[in-house]
């Protein structure tokens, strides 16, 4: 019962509970102490024996089924006090292996429904913002690797947003191969950002595309452009096509980046001064080069058609990259702002519908928008799929609320 016992005691979730020590006396625990050493030693635990109220340094282990030990510290030496009977903790520890049960996807559904709205609504807020830290530490990866620059940042979270998870981490693959300031150079050429994007990407040596104009176009300018800024080439095999819409096919989202890096630098300032939604989605009204309205590939021929980028493409773009480097920016930067513009951002997005989500609004918690959606792929990844229970808010309220019925 360590994992427990160090849980209830840790969080004072035994407080107000009528306890009684093994020789007949009354206590009551008024603050557990500081656990400083992290092997259950709480120094300046305020206990209350009958009418004594003492400061102790408490270390606390379990006895037997009945209750567990406490001792005084005084300094290494431990001298025994009583033993504080917790016959109760069973029913928490029942408790706590029901929830740990691996037969059950969401053993706490049935308590979920009962969860008021307030408490819901807290824990979708903490939860979102625990997925914003998350994604945070990535991009401050990023920003390491670049010494400092937010520009090229952002252009490698953006083209890892735009690989819609399939496709992410060749989109990042592709960033890296080739960095801003290169294109920076050539930002006034849609077609020559093209020539580097799908040359670097791995799509410019097929010699059997050469008859189509575009392509062989793009195969010659991209040489020029490779001898001038000594590219690599990444290995074609990175692209995923399997089970991707012909809309999402790689050359479909290069496409898309090229023409954003042609009509939007500097991008990270745009979004840094983007006052509101409307603002920031104006950003990604781009259109990409003539030759992709009819194409989906370079040889896979669609009716006449302007592309863009809709509406749900761009609430994945700013659920997955444009929120995540307001916040991580916000936290470099010391200014809460940016933080709440990035709150405010995913409130503004649709809510993503996958198998995750539905496992959370078919217990029945409301999903309105992505920062529900995003809060339950916390939950579902941090703390119900590894069981972390006693670390989450709804694992701590059903454990303190099974203390306090438990204990009277």
């Amino acid at each position: 019962m360590e994992n427990i016992l160090s849980f209830v005691w840790r969080h004072n979730l035994l407080k107000g509970c009528k306890l009684t020590l093994l020789n007949g006396k009354s206590v009551e625990v008024i603050t557990p102490g500081n656990d400083c050493s992290g092997n259950m030693i709480f120094s300046d635990a305020i206990l209350r024996i009958e009418d004594n109220t003492m400061k102790m340094r408490v270390a606390i282990s379990p006895a037997s089924a009945e209750g567990c030990d406490l001792f005084v510290t005084d300094k290494d030496e431990k001298t025994e006090v009583e033993t504080l009977l917790l016959d109760f903790l069973t029913e928490v520890e029942n408790l706590r292996k029901k929830l740990l049960s691996k037969f059950e996807e969401l053993p706490c559904e049935e308590y979920i429904k009962e969860m008021p709205s307030i408490f819901v609504t807290d824990l979708i807020t903490s939860l979102a913002i625990e997925r914003l830290s998350n994604k945070s530490d990535r991009i401050n990866e990023w920003r390491e690797l670049y010494n400092g620059d937010w520009e090229e940042t952002c252009y490698v979270s953006l083209a890892r947003s735009l690989g819609f998870g399939v496709n992410g981490n060749a989109f990042e693959s592709l960033a890296k191969a080739l960095p801003l300031r290169f294109l920076q150079k050539h930002s006034d050429s849609l077609f020559q950002l093209e020539a580097m994007m799908f040359g670097v990407a791995g799509f410019l040596g097929d010699n059997q595309l050469m008859h189509i104009p575009y392509y062989k176009r793009l195969s010659n300018e991209f040489a020029f452009l490779q001898n001038k800024f000594s590219l690599k080439v990444n290995d074609i095999k990175e692209w995923k096509f399997s089970g991707v819409r012909p809309s999402n096919f790689p050359h479909q989202r290069i496409a898309m980046l090229a023409a954003l890096i042609h009509t939007s630098l500097p991008i990270f300032n745009k979004f840094i001064d983007a006052t509101n939604d409307i603002a920031l989605r104006k950003i990604f009204d781009v259109y990409p080069s003539d030759f992709w309205d009819t194409h989906y590939s370079f040889t896979a021929e669609t009716p006449p058609m302007r592309k863009c980028l809709g509406k749900a493409a761009i609430d994945l773009i700013i659920i997955n990259s444009v929120a995540p480097l307001l916040y991580a920016y916000s936290e470099y930067i010391g200014q809460d702002k940016f933080a709440d513009r990035a709150i405010s951002l995913l409130e503004g997005c649709k809510a993503e519908n996958n198998s995750i989500v539905r496992k959370y609004t078919s217990a029945g918690i409301d999903c309105p928008t992505a920062l529900a959606s995003q809060a339950f792929i916390a939950l579902n990844g941090n703390y119900c799929n590894p069981r972390n229970c006693v670390k989450c808010k709804i694992g701590y309220k059903l454990f303190k609320e099974e203390v306090k019925r438990s204990c009277k």
